[in-house]
């Protein structure tokens, strides 16, 4: 029996409804919301900027990336490249001295970069090298941390994988050549790096997460769009079914990390936990300098729920300031060029702490993989009229 507040066992409660809830809204209008830009306030700088894409060059980034997709994936799986579009951006930073509704100044977003850098003192190939007309500098990759919570981990660790194929190569960005050097480290939290929903832990760690059991968007009588079902009909919005163990897209199934930059991982007792320890322990072996902590009882990004659900209020819970300060410290640590002990850590819902082996978190990679294997070739392409979700 969970050993939580009741005033958390119920937030999670209330999360997982307004999360099934979900499941009468359409595919595009969520993607609306995603898309408005509210008015910034309070003790915060915001520079908006754009990265444009850069013309057709057959060495650039498009060709690297198709080169990526077909030698990590051991030439299984058939995907349809996009085309590169431009990058909006946001550069970010505190404002001190301002009071929480203050607005932003009606300066230039070059003037808001400015007072941004001076208190902090496409993205990643533009931070390294500007295109034309940047108001940036280069910034050095042993400055940079790739960090991201939930699928933005997902997102982090597979450019990883892009940059460990790419270490060798060069490719050309805005006419010039260029090389994707590896970031300083990696920092993420809640990673989500697995789309069959069929590891050990969705099923064990259901009673302390926020998820229901199966994805909305592939429910009989889910709402159809103009986005979704995709156009030729496909199995998930995020790929084809033939993609879904790719790295790129599940990195927990990447066959190497060797040479990556040292990891930290974090995350509550959640139902993707499994994705994020099989990447974890994989790195591990594979001499990577790896911390993973896991919070018992915990639910899926448990330290920033707030963000989505302003009721939340998760915050100030203590697992959450202990693990909001173990990622800061993660980012600096990794941004001075510093690595942490390699280990594993349990912190106990009821106090104290239980090491693990960072090498050994899950029942073996093999036996994982097969059933994430299993569920994808029970996988059904979504018509919008499909009877039954498949089984998990």
């Amino acid at each position: 029996m969970s050993s939580l507040p009741s005033y958390q066992s119920d937030l999670v409660a209330r999360t997982r409804k307004l999360l099934e809830a979900a499941r009468s809204v359409p595919l595009s209008a969520v993607q609306q919301t995603t898309l408005i830009d509210p008015d910034v306030k309070g003790p915060s700088w915001v520079s908006r900027t754009s990265f444009p894409a850069p013309k057709d060059e057959s060495t650039g980034p498009q060709s690297l990336l198709g080169r990526a997709i077909e030698a990590l994936g051991g030439g299984r799986g058939q995907c349809t490249m996009p085309p590169v579009e431009t990058v909006d951006a946001r550069w970010t930073g505190h404002r001190p001295g301002v009071e929480e509704e203050e607005p932003e100044p009606a300066i230039s977003e070059h003037e808001k970069y400015r007072a941004l850098i001076k208190n902090l003192k496409l993205c990643y190939l533009s931070l390294l090298h500007p295109p034309p007309g940047a108001f940036h500098d280069p910034v050095p990759a042993s400055s940079v941390v790739f960090s991201g919570d939930s699928a933005g981990a997902n997102l982090a660790l597979a450019l990883t994988q892009v940059l460990l194929f790419a270490r060798s190569t060069t490719l050309l960005f805005h006419s010039t050549e260029v090389s994707l050097p590896l970031p300083a480290g990696i920092a993420v939290l809640s990673a989500g790096l697995d789309l069959t929903l069929a590891l050990p832990s969705w099923r064990s760690n259901a009673p302390f997460d926020i998820f229901s059991d199966s994805w909305s968007f592939l429910a009989p009588g889910y709402p159809t769009c103009k986005i979704w079902p995709s156009d030729p009909p496909r199995g998930h919005p995020y790929c084809e079914i033939g993609m879904m163990l790719h790295p790129l897209v599940a990195p927990a199934f990447a066959r190497s990390w060797e040479g990556a930059p040292p990891m930290w991982f974090a995350g509550g007792q959640e139902r993707f936990a499994d994705s994020a320890k099989l990447a974890a322990e994989q790195a591990a072996r594979q001499g990577v300098p790896v911390s993973y902590e896991e919070y018992e009882e915990m639910p899926h990004d448990f330290p920033i729920m707030s963000a989505t659900w302003p009721w939340a209020k998760t915050e100030g819970w203590p697992q959450s300031v202990k693990c909001m300060e173990a990622w800061v410290n993660a980012c600096k640590v990794f941004g001075e060029g510093g690595t942490l002990r390699t280990g594993a850590v349990v912190i106990l819902s009821q106090g104290g702490e239980q090491e693990k082996d960072v090498s050994r978190l899950t029942v073996g990679a093999e036996k994982i993989t097969l059933l994430a294997q299993e569920k994808q070739a029970g996988w059904k392409i979504f018509t919008g009229q499909q009877k039954a979700i498949p089984s998990l």
